[in-house]
């Protein structure tokens, strides 16, 4: 079920009456943008993939814990600026498991393992007793709490800007959404790869992995990004009980065989595994000397024009805000002494961020002599499901040599 953010429509209206422009076609053109969210989104079979395997019908959380006893069939609610951002080009679009709009701040979402394998049948003899075998062959469940957190920021337009996007024909909405859109559609991607709640930053073994603070004088920015909410892609596979792959190591294509073996339960379902690295993690793996010769489109180890597509024939998606840079840990150095000398990449099962929306982003509109302001704040929150309902990690981070 979707609905018009209203704050956004009044937002839209304001700034377009203050810039003489008509505020009826600017309306108007947010109201059919929303209109063809929705029928992609439903051209798609829907946004909302709640499941960390094969499942039907779209799902939520009773709380309980059992085999199935937390899922029940759901209606998704979903703000369409949310929608919008989770169909922008990126990384969200990528991962499945997205449960829409929930209220509270902390919400439990239901994850699914696998059936196992039917036993072999005996014919009976003699007299049989009923059995109960309720559980015999029932599917293992698990919950994820996702903390719901709020983001906040500014979007300034110069009223120039919006003059001589207005006078060149651009479409006054259009030009506005994309603004804050990109925004809020940045900030999601770099706070499900980097999410760290802790506040730790002096020891190695337990500092944020993006503020290990070498001399120990530094300070995490209170209203940091990553701050606030759950454990990202990154944490998961740097604290996993397992380690990390590699380390003061050289970079080789048994490094990402190393990774690949690491999510093991996931191996025969490569379409839902996905890397997540950088620019120069790409560039990296291009010159491999097992890769560098491989050109042709549709083959297996696949790079086209230096950009690594699907290193052993799964995708790579490389990320603006993936550190290209970090400490052997995995973790990012701060300070006089920090030696960022090494690379980093993920793999990861798509299904794993758990990811969830809370109240409608709020938009509102502020002006002095020069611009216009969108203050923006949204809720949204993501989880990573690792090692749940019977299965091993879901995430792997390699650090090797740069």
């Amino acid at each position: 079920m979707s609905k018009v953010n209203q704050s956004m429509l009044n937002a839209i209206e304001k700034a377009a009456k203050l810039m003489n422009t008509d505020s009826v076609e600017a309306i108007e053109s947010f109201k059919n943008a929303v209109e063809k969210s929705k029928a992609n989104r439903e051209a798609n079979g829907g946004l909302v993939n709640v499941k960390t395997n094969s499942w039907p019908d779209e799902t939520m959380s009773t709380g309980n814990v059992g085999y199935g006893a937390e899922a029940v069939v759901g209606q998704v609610r979903t703000d369409e600026m949310y929608s919008m951002i989770s169909q922008m080009p990126g990384l969200l679009p990528l991962l499945p498991s997205n449960h829409g709009q929930k209220q509270g701040d902390t919400v439990n979402v239901a994850i699914y393992g696998e059936a196992g394998l039917m036993n072999t049948a005996t014919e009976p003899t003699g007299s049989q007793t009923l059995v109960d075998v309720t559980t015999d062959n029932a599917v293992a469940t698990g919950n994820v709490a996702v903390k719901i957190k709020s983001f906040r920021t500014k979007v300034g337009i110069t009223k120039k800007e919006m003059h001589d996007a207005i006078m060149g024909g651009q479409n006054f909405y259009s030009f506005v959404q994309n603004r804050i859109l990109l925004a809020a559609q940045r900030t999601l991607e770099a706070y499900i790869i980097n999410a760290d709640d802790r506040l730790t930053k002096d020891v190695e073994a337990t500092a944020n992995v993006n503020f290990y603070d070498i001399p120990t004088t530094g300070t995490i920015p209170a209203d940091a990004y990553y701050l606030g909410g759950d454990q990202g892609i990154r944490y998961n596979g740097i604290e996993d009980v397992d380690g990390i792959v590699g380390g003061n190591v050289a970079f080789t294509r048994g490094t990402l065989l190393s990774t690949m073996d690491r999510l093991s339960d996931y191996l025969d379902d490569y379409n839902n595994l996905l890397w997540i690295g950088n620019g120069k993690t790409a560039t990296k793996i291009r010159g491999l000397a097992e890769y560098s010769t491989m050109e042709k489109f549709n083959d297996p180890t696949n790079t086209i024009g230096g950009q690594v597509m699907a290193p052993e024939g799964i995708r790579f998606y490389t990320a603006k805000h993936n550190p290209s840079f970090v400490g052997v840990s995995g973790k990012v150095e701060q300070g006089v002494g920090a030696a960022n000398d090494f690379n980093q990449l993920s793999l990861i099962h798509r299904a794993a961020p758990q990811i969830v929306f809370g109240r409608d982003m709020e938009i509102v509109m502020h002006e002095d002599s020069q611009q216009i302001i969108f203050d923006v704040s949204m809720r949204a929150g993501c989880n990573v499901a690792s090692r749940e309902a019977g299965f091993g990690p879901s995430v792997a981070t390699a650090v090797v040599q740069r």
